[in-house]
């Protein structure tokens, strides 16, 4: 009897892994957006998903999680899952022209609220190249300069929102519209007077605020 449980905890702790792992080369397959570097670890952009919060995730009381699952499954249903980041699920991005217009409501408010934030729907998906483990991308730049007036300026050159500017330790973060907006305006921000560095803002861990 013993046996038998150690061996039922052993399989269900090894289904996991291998359920991401599947995920993971799925992704791969279906990774064919723009690639872009962060440090030495390359990442390329996942098309035609988003990040929806994960259901067995969600720390609302029982009645809440059921309504929560049941209004889901009407938009989704588990073959629709295509893996996981952190608490958010990753799913077909519903098409058409309401669902583009909920995505820049969102951003717009996030915008006129607090620069920093980021709305779930805004979120990108991309792939580590080399793991294939997603990741979340963010509508944002990370920006390192001798100057914080160095980032503002490029902020403003190239049409992002400044989030905050440091002269402390040359860091900075700046937003844009949208994560393609970001990734758009990356070339022009390396080249901005003063910085030496910027790159595309991914999300690996949630315990911050996005």
């Amino acid at each position: 009897m013993k046996t038998k449980i150690l061996t039922m905890t052993l399989l269900a702790a090894l289904a996991a892994p291998l359920a991401q792992a599947a995920d993971n080369t799925s992704l791969l397959s279906v990774a064919t957006g723009s690639q872009f570097n962060v440090g030495s670890t390359a990442f390329r952009m996942v098309p035609g998903v988003a990040l929806q919060k994960n259901p067995s995730a969600s720390e609302q009381s029982p009645v809440l999680k059921k309504n929560e699952a049941t209004a889901r499954a009407a938009a989704s249903t588990s073959s629709d899952v295509l893996g996981t980041v952190g608490p958010y699920q990753i799913v077909p991005k519903p098409a058409g022209a309401a669902a583009a217009a909920k995505v820049s409501k969102a951003s717009a408010a996030a915008l006129s609220v607090n620069p920093g934030h980021v709305e779930v729907q805004e979120l990108g998906v991309a792939v580590n190249t080399r793991s294939g483990q997603p990741v979340a991308v963010a509508p944002r730049l990370k920006v390192y300069a001798a100057k914080a007036s160095d980032i503002a300026a490029a902020a403003t050159q190239a049409g992002g929102t400044l989030v905050y500017a440091s002269d402390t330790d040359g860091s900075g973060l700046i937003r844009f519209a949208s994560v393609d907006a970001a990734q758009a305006a990356l070339a022009n921000i390396r080249k901005a007077p003063g910085v030496q560095g910027a790159s595309v803002d991914v999300i690996e861990q949630f315990r911050q605020k996005m």
